[in-house]
């Protein structure tokens, strides 16, 4: 079959993911389900990058194996209940969702976003950076830590660490808050500040994944409180006008962080050059660089030759976890040594969670790992839906959310900073209900 032909199947491939997703929304009725969000973030994530680069040729074998693990993690939801859930979803009343709201949940977002932007100036002086330059020569300290990190020159010190963390719980607090305000201007000024950590350590450390990574903590903590609003609507016209909106405003930051960094690689290519290649390597480059390596896994023709690992046993899946056992593995900066290239259109070596899954466990066995994750994801948003007081569950749901917005870059658990965060927000929300539970104690003896 010649290019084009493959193209138009891998587009329908895609399509089919989401008719999938749709299907599973008309069974439910709703699109706020594991299956649906995950159908639906894959096909974002491969609908996007077949028709806005539709001159580059796609093997459709990668994708086909895309809409098999969707399916997969579909099928996953069927020991489940789910009208019995959705119904004992609806007798969630008012006062748990005030409790999202709360004036320590409020004190714990402000105080995790100052923490979250000291601790990274802290961390840079520790690596040498002045601190006068971190905060009024923003474009030029980037482009010197993006140069010291691909050179591998900086230390990942505590406080760096400490920041990512209340990068992360500052957003995912964010989205609560976010929810529940019905001032205009607050909100959006709470939209501007849950990720205001997040766009200053990626202006400062040219770090643009962490405001991904930012937007999914926001996003899934916004979702929990539609599930225990019973606000089951995610997709509507308003929504998307916001969404457009609010894309419009963070293309500003992302500019300056991208001519910032600039790039070597690229000569006598004009600043909308470098932009446009920045946001295909970026955005769109993780797709095409999978849909290769498959390819070339399975023995057809592809772009870039790959040196294959094999029975790896989840050291890419479970990374931080090998280390910490002492079974630790050093992988090349980025993960994977090979560049998925096309001169002046894309350069990225990010090759999804599949590829990393297909190297610790091979075809089968991922699949099956794709099972058992949706399994697990599935269970505890069901028992989230069916019990009214579970914060481990409610943080659960949020780090599934993240889970499967990561899965186009990475596996999350690779993240050294997953559980760290999944600690902290669930003891954030763990004492406010204490708090909250002890303040309504001693109303009635304040009564009498």
């Amino acid at each position: 079959m010649n290019d084009l032909t493959l193209k138009l199947l891998a587009i329908f491939l895609s399509f089919a993911i989401f008719l999938q997703s749709y299907c599973m929304k008309r069974k439910v009725g709703t699109y706020l389900f594991p299956p649906c969000i995950f159908s639906m973030a894959w096909f974002i994530f491969t609908i996007f990058p077949l028709l806005l680069l539709f001159q580059i040729p796609v093997n459709p074998l990668g994708i086909g194996y895309i809409l098999i693990c969707s399916l997969t993690f579909s099928l996953s939801a069927l020991p489940f209940n789910w009208q019995k859930a959705y119904q004992l979803n609806t007798r969630k009343s008012q006062n748990d969702l005030r409790l999202f709201d709360s004036q320590f949940i409020k004190y714990c977002f402000f105080f995790s976003l100052i923490l979250a932007i000291v601790f990274a100036m802290v961390d840079a002086t520790k690596n040498g950076f002045d601190l006068y330059k971190m905060i009024f020569q923003v474009m030029e300290t980037s482009n010197d830590y993006a140069r010291r990190r691909n050179w591998g020159q900086l230390n990942y010190t505590l406080f760096g660490k400490l920041s990512i963390m209340f990068v992360y719980s500052s957003a995912s607090m964010g989205g609560f808050l976010y929810y529940r305000e019905t001032n205009k201007f607050i909100k959006n000024l709470l939209l501007i500040l849950s990720f205001s950590p997040a766009l200053y350590v990626m202006l400062t450390q040219s770090s643009k994944i962490v405001l991904f990574i930012s937007i999914a903590y926001f996003i899934g903590s916004n979702l929990l409180i539609k599930i225990i609003a019973n606000d089951l609507n995610i997709f509507d016209k308003k929504l998307f006008i916001k969404i457009f909106s609010y894309a419009l405003v963070l293309i500003i930051p992302i500019i300056i962080s991208v001519i910032s960094r600039g790039n070597l690689l690229l000569v006598g290519i004009s600043t909308t050059g470098l932009l446009m290649h920045s946001f295909n390597s970026y955005i769109l480059g993780s797709f095409f660089a999978f849909s290769d390596f498959f390819a070339n896994y399975l023995g057809f023709h592809s772009l870039i030759e790959y040196s294959h690992q094999y029975n790896y046993w989840g050291r890419y899946t479970f990374k931080p976890f090998y280390d910490a056992i002492g079974f630790e593995t050093t992988f090349p900066l980025g993960t994977f040594g090979e560049q998925y290239k096309i001169i002046n259109v894309i350069n990225t070596n990010i090759y999804t969670i599949f590829r990393g899954l297909i190297y610790d466990f091979g075809i089968f066995g991922s699949i099956f790992f794709i099972f058992i994750s949706g399994l697990v994801i599935n269970g505890g948003f069901y028992k989230l839906m069916c019990d009214r007081e579970n914060n481990f569950l409610g943080v659960f749901f949020i780090t599934s959310i993240v889970f499967i917005f990561f899965s186009d870059l990475l596996s999350l658990f690779m993240a050294r900073y997953t559980l760290p965060v999944f600690i902290l927000l669930y003891l954030i929300l763990k004492l406010n209900r204490n708090l909250s539970k002890m303040h309504h104690s001693k109303l009635p003896k304040e009564g009498k």
